[in-house]
């Protein structure tokens, strides 16, 4: 008879739970949907957690408290934001389905100035480009 669990060795993010609470007191919401409830938020790293030094990683300046749609655009590179935090949303995203995941080219979040070098890593880096 096959096994359906096996067991794994993993890493785990040392100081996850403190970005975690330090991100929330920050944005209680997602600043993009305006979902409340904690428990369906993600606490998302801007400049990706595999690039960060350990300072970086940890930084609350470097999160987002997303709904998980919103922080699976993000995390994809298929939305960013502007330096004035106007979003942008990659083309392949059409009208139809820029309605059904909440979002639109209108919708601007207010970028906090110590945050601004992670969204510009995220803009350069993460960000899908117009191909």
């Amino acid at each position: 008879e096959a096994k359906t669990e096996i067991q794994r060795l993993i890493n785990a993010r040392r100081g996850q739970g403190e970005f975690r609470n330090g991100v929330l007191e920050r944005y209680p919401q997602c600043p993009i949907s305006g979902v409340d409830m904690p428990e369906l938020l993600i606490a998302s790293h801007i400049k990706p957690w595999s690039v960060c030094n350990n300072n970086e990683r940890l930084d609350p300046f470097n999160g987002l408290m997303l709904a998980p749609n919103i922080d699976a655009l993000f995390d994809k590179g298929l939305i960013t934001f502007d330096t004035d935090g106007t979003i942008k949303i990659h083309p392949t995203i059409d009208p139809e389905n820029q309605e059904r995941l909440g979002i639109s080219r209108d919708m601007k979040l207010k970028i906090e100035p110590e945050s601004e070098k992670y969204f510009e890593y995220h803009r350069n880096h993460v960000f899908q480009k117009e191909e």
